[in-house]
């Protein structure tokens, strides 16, 4: 995530300052370089960035962009102080982005236990106000006004120099000025000196955007309490939501001018109740998959886990990202449809346990945690996972865990307990066909009578 944000930049303008901690074993010797790649330019992105891209598919000619970010510590200078370079090209020796290219890469970043309120709130360079100088809709009205008009129908701009008029031709301040202005000639100053004060509204001269930035800065967000029953300042999950939803509208306007975004958000089922994390995430999924949206999630909930497509998770594990998409692992197609149907949040624990033990029932679900206890190996404090797959669908469960590249293996173990579920020799005719009788030549071969797990 912090990879992603340093290379790519965030929509809020935050700088992270490299430091001698990033670096591997803080060894400042190194170099970091972060590698990222673009797929599925449409036309206004790759014409954007025309003079950067690269063609892996000389017969196709189907555009990507590959973009490098590097960072030398040097230790030359005094202070030490770290230096970045960004290139292009597959191999990282093409020219550097334009600054206006650069700017359609940026990320929305929604960082880990964040302070919601405190940003949904009026002030010097609010988020609230810097989400809504973005919106397009913004600049719309009329930014003069003239006796008659319908003051609905001005600008922000607008508002901003008919409150500035209003406020310097104010009759009561009209009045003081003419007071200020007599003391000042007939106490202060000589008979001959030509000077007059007039008041003045401070942000008056200011260009148009300027004013604009100055009244969305007076804006906070707030529960509506009129129309709910709430008392007070609302809680920190609510916050949470209200703050996620503001950031939102930046992937609207995005979808209006059909360019690419992107959404970090990190831990976002802080402080939020159960249900509105389910409600969240599928609208972020559903969200994802309209257009050029791409969203990266960390979380630590299997309830939010239980609810993502399989295939849109990536287990993260000892510095190596594993995904979990078809083509990764051995799980095929039908494999994922079931998994999509049974993994709940009861079973999404697996993802994020250092070790996973797959039973077929409550009965070895009960069993084997107190057995560990009692040797000693407590599964609560080994991080092993016990998933209970009610008698069906055990290995699908455990395929999740197998991949395809063998030199890239999950450093998970999984343990498949299963009961002894052979038949005994009366079952055939009994249980399955009237062909099999109490001859023995008339039984299936011993091997096809194990029950498939």
């Amino acid at each position: 995530m912090d990879a992603i944000k340093i290379a790519l930049g965030t929509t809020d303008m935050n700088w992270y300052r490299i430091s001698q901690e990033d670096f591997y074993k803080e060894d400042v010797n190194l170099e970091i370089e972060i590698k990222c790649k673009f797929e599925d330019l449409n036309e206004d992105e790759a014409g954007a960035f025309l003079e950067c891209l690269s063609y892996e598919d000389e017969d196709k000619k189907i555009p990507c962009l590959y973009l490098y970010w590097r960072c030398k510590y040097l230790t030359s200078f005094k202070p030490p102080r770290p230096i970045v370079n960004i290139s292009t090209g597959k191999d990282g020796n093409g020219a550097a982005p334009s600054v206006e290219a650069k700017e359609l890469l940026r990320t929305t970043y929604l960082r880990a236990l964040r302070d919601a309120y405190s940003e949904m709130q009026s002030g010097k360079r609010s988020r609230l106000s810097q989400i809504m100088q973005h919106v397009s809709t913004v600049d719309q009205g009329e930014d003069k006004y003239q006796e008659g008009n319908d003051i609905h129908k001005l600008s922000i701009a607008g508002i901003a120099d008919l409150s500035n008029e209003l406020l310097a031709n104010h009759p009561a301040l009209d009045s003081i000025n003419k007071e200020m202005t007599a003391i000042l000639q007939e106490k202060m100053l000589l008979k001959k000196d030509n000077i007059e004060i007039r008041l003045e509204v401070a942000g008056a001269n200011l260009n148009k955007l300027q004013k604009e930035m100055t009244l969305l800065e007076k804006l906070d967000l707030v529960a509506d309490k009129n129309t709910n029953e709430m008392c007070g300042k609302v809680g920190l999950g609510t916050s949470n939501i209200m703050s996620m939803a503001c950031e939102l509208l930046l992937h609207k306007e995005a979808e209006r001018e059909n360019r690419s975004c992107f959404l970090l958000i990190e831990e976002p089922e802080a402080h939020i109740h159960a249900q509105r994390q389910l409600k969240l995430i599928q609208s972020l999924e559903n969200e994802s998959e309209r257009g050029n949206r791409q969203m990266i999630i960390t979380t630590h909930a299997p309830l939010l886990a239980s609810v993502v497509k399989l295939s849109n998770i990536i287990i993260v594990r000892a510095g190596e990202a594993y995904s979990l998409a078809e083509g990764y692992t051995e799980l095929d197609r039908d494999d994922y449809l079931f998994l999509e149907k049974y993994l709940d949040a009861t079973k999404a624990n697996l993802f994020f346990a250092r070790s996973v033990i797959i039973v077929e029932g409550p009965g070895e679900a009960l069993l084997l945690p107190t057995i560990a206890k009692l040797l000693g190996y407590s599964f609560t404090d080994y991080g092993t996972s016990l998933v209970d797959v009610r008698s069906t669908g055990l290995r699908r469960y455990a395929k999740i865990f197998q991949r395809k590249d063998q030199s890239k293996l999950l450093d998970i173990n999984v343990a498949c307990i299963t009961d002894r579920d052979i038949m005994p020799n009366c079952a055939p005719g009994i249980c399955i066909n009237e062909k099999y009788t109490l001859d023995t030549k008339t039984w299936p071969e011993k091997a096809k009578r194990a029950s498939a797990v």
